[in-house]
């Protein structure tokens, strides 16, 4: 059998050298939302999303279901218990986050369970066809946890993670964040059944 590369790369536990990306400009519109599951993928992730995030510190490691959602100022009680009646009727799996992977941006863990993520993204989409997950900019949605936006560190994000993999959690439901007064915060929370 051959040798994958991770199994000759040595796990580096010196101090990060990232220099953190600029925070994206459509990270940081008043009134931006976003619906998200949020799932703890350990210290390995948590570490690595601080350095390279500017995000991280007021949003948790998680799988995104919409981005954007609708302004703030558009949530009201229809919205959300709308949204409190489709979570309360999903059985969650657990979720284990199996592999290492990377779009050109980013580096990210792919959870084993997509489908489950795909049609709760499909769904909430549905109800709300003015707003495409990721203004319709990709052609299909493909759930994963985002680790580091340095890609070209694909390599040292593998191999510190490769030990921990795979990862298993049980997830509470979506959470509802906003950016609002110069930050993002967890504005409401809607349990899955169980």
């Amino acid at each position: 059998m051959d040798e994958s590369p991770l199994d000759r790369t040595s796990v580096s536990h010196k101090p990060m050298t990232v220099v953190q990306p600029a925070v994206r400009d459509d990270l940081t519109v008043e009134g931006r939302t976003a619906l998200i599951v949020p799932l703890d993928a350990g210290p390995v992730v948590d570490r690595w999303r601080l350095a390279t995030d500017p995000t991280a510190p007021g949003v948790p490691a998680h799988v995104t279901v919409l981005v954007p959602f609708l302004e703030l100022d558009r949530i009201d009680d229809s919205v959300t218990d709308w949204l409190s009646r489709l979570c309360a009727g999903i059985v969650a799996p657990e979720i284990t986050l199996d592999d290492v992977r990377s779009f050109p941006t980013a580096v990210w863990l792919h959870p084993a369970e997509s489908d489950f993520f795909v049609d709760l993204t499909t769904r909430v989409a549905a109800r709300w066809p003015d707003h495409p997950p990721y203004e319709g900019q990709h052609a299909e949605v493909v759930p994963h946890l985002t680790v580091a936006h340095a890609p070209r560190m694909r390599d040292r994000v593998a191999a510190e993670l490769a030990p921990t993999l795979p990862i298993r959690r049980r997830v509470d439901g979506v959470h509802l964040f906003a950016y609002t007064r110069g930050s993002w915060i967890d504005v409401r929370q809607f349990p899955f059944a169980g």
